[in-house]
C-alpha cells in the first residue's frame, strides 16, 4: 500500500466504533466505492489513518491521528444517514499507530 502523509511513530489518538449499515444491497457497491474514494483523499490530508471492516450489515472502524481531526471525522460519521446504531468502542491516546500506512 502507498505510504500516507501520516507518521506511524509516536503517540496518537485512536478511536474505534461500530455501526449498522443502512446501505441497501442494490446500491452497496457504488456507495462503498464513493466512501472509499472520498475517505482516502480526505483522511490523508487530515493525517488520519485506520482500518475499516465491513460485513453485510455492519461497519467496524479504527481511526488514528490528531485528536481534533479524529473526533471531527467521527462526528461526521455519526451524522451520516448511511450508519445507524453507532457505538463508540474505545477512544484515547496510544503509544503509536497500528494502521500508519492505511488510509481507511
Amino acid at each position: 500500500m502507498p505510504e500516507t502523509a501520516a507518521s506511524d511513530s509516536g503517540p496518537v489518538f485512536r478511536l474505534i466504533y461500530r455501526s449498522r449499515s443502512r446501505i441497501g444491497g442494490a446500491e452497496r457497491q457504488r456507495v462503498l466505492g464513493e466512501i472509499f474514494t472520498v475517505a482516502r483523499s480526505s483522511n490523508k490530508k487530515l493525517g488520519v489513518t485506520g482500518a475499516l471492516l465491513i460485513t453485510d450489515d455492519e461497519f467496524v472502524q479504527t481511526l488514528e491521528g490528531p485528536e481534533p481531526a479524529v473526533r471531527e471525522l467521527y462526528t461526521k460519521i455519526y451524522k451520516d444517514k448511511r450508519h445507524e446504531h453507532l457505538e463508540l468502542l474505545e477512544s484515547g491516546d496510544v503509544f503509536r499507530r497500528v494502521f500508519g500506512r492505511w488510509a481507511m
